[in-house]
């Protein structure tokens, strides 16, 4: 018989004939299959049938295979073994992979956490790539599905089927001018604070006159701000508050990297504490493969360990946090 498509035929089938290839015997296959000799002798006339051979046949040293049958032994062994392999779970081990791990972050969580990941890459001996990008795009959801990023920390990912959030840690902001601001004299009103032009960080693609959490907190207490500077980056705006009289607020994550490096001061917010959660992003379509479960457990590892171990050390400089701030969320 010619012209046979797979759909024709049950793939158990193929699995019994192997295993009489194999075994020259149908008690034996039926014994390596664990079903009975009657089915193996019925799967195998089912075969003859479809492949219009004997394929084995009897002789005085048990079963001979045809020469159709011996063509068929070694192709027929090997799509199975392939079979079975795709089949079994994938594992992954970082000090011998190779490939490409792409995280959108923040560059100054970028620079804390993306330097420990690589770090600790290296310490294994990987091949593998890590690639830093800006955590803010209006398609990251989209990139997240397919691919393109692996996770994102932070940034723009607005909510979408399939995406995943994991909270790493609560983050509060606090005040940020350089060490010889006026400002740094004392802890600043609200009035002190309105005082002065402000510099904004904004990870959107586009400003967005929207009031933010910031602002909305200010209305509470009937005050306002106003914004001279935006920048898509915290690393940036640090720099720009070192050269001026602009207030900013930062995380206090960032807060605490900057005042271990540069001569500012940080300050209490003067009205009610703006908090949220930083999350770690990626997509539902990764959740058990073994490369992306490993990215994502030490993601969590190090942003967690790297924060704390930078607070500590900050500690003296910073205010008192708020409670919101040292609250873990998973």
């Amino acid at each position: 018989m010619s012209g046979i498509q797979l759909s024709q035929i049950n793939l158990n089938l193929l699995l019994v004939l192997d295993a009489l290839l194999q075994t020259h015997s149908v008690g034996e296959a039926a014994q390596q299959l664990a079903v009975t000799p009657s089915a193996v002798s019925h799967n195998l006339r089912t075969l003859r049938e479809l492949l219009d051979d004997p394929l084995l046949v009897r002789g005085t040293g048990g079963m001979t295979p045809t020469p159709r049958a011996d063509a068929l032994r070694e192709p027929l062994r090997l799509a199975l073994r392939e079979l079975e392999d795709a089949l079994q779970a994938e594992s992954f081990d970082p000090a011998t992979a190779e490939g490409l791990f792409v995280l959108a972050i923040p560059d100054f969580l970028g620079h804390l956490f993306g330097t420990r990941i690589y770090a600790r890459l290296e310490a294994l001996g990987s091949q593998l790539m890590l690639d830093v990008l800006p955590s803010a795009r209006a398609d990251n959801a989209w990139r997240l599905e397919t691919g393109a990023l692996t996770c994102a920390v932070g940034g723009v990912v607005p909510d979408r089927p399939g995406v995943r959030r994991l909270g790493l840690y609560r983050e509060d902001l606090v005040v940020l001018v350089r060490e010889a601001h006026p400002l740094a004299r004392n802890q600043p009103t609200v009035a002190d604070y309105g005082a002065y032009p402000h510099a904004l960080v904004g990870l959107e693609d586009t400003y967005d006159p929207a009031d933010t959490f910031v602002d909305l907190a200010l209305r509470e207490v009937g005050a306002s701000r106003r914004i001279a500077v935006r920048q898509r980056s915290f690393f940036g705006t640090l720099h720009t508050v070192l050269a001026t009289d602009l207030v900013t607020m930062l995380p206090r994550t960032m807060a605490a990297w900057a005042v271990l490096h540069h001569p500012v001061s940080v300050l209490a917010s003067p009205f009610r504490p703006v908090t949220y959660r930083e999350d770690l992003l990626w997509h539902r379509r990764f959740d058990a493969d073994p490369a992306h479960r490993w990215f994502r457990d030490e993601l969590v590892s190090v942003a967690r360990a790297a924060r704390a171990e930078l607070l500590a050390h900050a500690e003296p400089l910073l205010p008192p946090p708020t409670d919101a701030s040292e609250a873990a969320s998973g």
